[in-house]
């Protein structure tokens, strides 16, 4: 029996039409999952504001807003969470994902949420990439970051 084997990894950042006619749903990229707060009750409110209350969380550690009107999507995306979380980052940051680290589990050999920020940022600076790279970090060998699914899969280690 033959199959499809081309197959792509669908990207749930940007804006999407939905089967609701004159409705989007609209993903944000957060990077390695990392909200304040006050960033989750500014996204309760944009839910509220320009969906129907409804916001989901990704495993890719994302976010996603359904149900905002083609009339509200340019506001939406005008809005300052939309600048903090960007509906089109760049092709590594939007592939990012990260386990908490040693900052917050007691299993974590290394600090993983502010260096993947960090790494991915620099190396968008500095190379083109030209299409989404799932890069993903763990702390350790436990691998809650999913090092071994990413196209880049980093986990840290003990030093000798």
């Amino acid at each position: 029996e033959e199959y499809d084997s081309h197959w792509e990894r669908r990207d749930i950042l940007g804006v999407h039409k939905q089967k609701q006619e004159g409705h989007n749903w609209v993903g944000l990229c957060v990077p390695a999952g990392r909200m304040s707060a006050q960033d989750c009750i500014d996204a309760a409110e944009l839910a509220e504001r320009y969906g129907d209350g409804n916001l989901r969380l990704t495993v890719d550690q994302n976010i996603i807003f359904p149900n905002i009107k083609d009339v509200d999507v340019e506001a939406f995306l005008a809005e300052p969470l939309c600048a903090k979380f960007p509906s089109n980052p760049g092709n590594l940051s939007r592939g990012l994902v990260s386990c908490t680290g040693s900052q917050f589990c007691g299993f974590g050999m290394v600090e993983t949420k502010n260096r993947a920020i960090h790494v991915a940022a620099e190396l968008e600076k500095q190379l083109d990439i030209p299409r989404m790279v799932r890069f993903n970090w763990t702390g350790c060998p436990n691998s809650c970051g999913q090092a071994q699914v990413g196209d880049i899969g980093l986990m840290g280690a003990a030093a000798k």
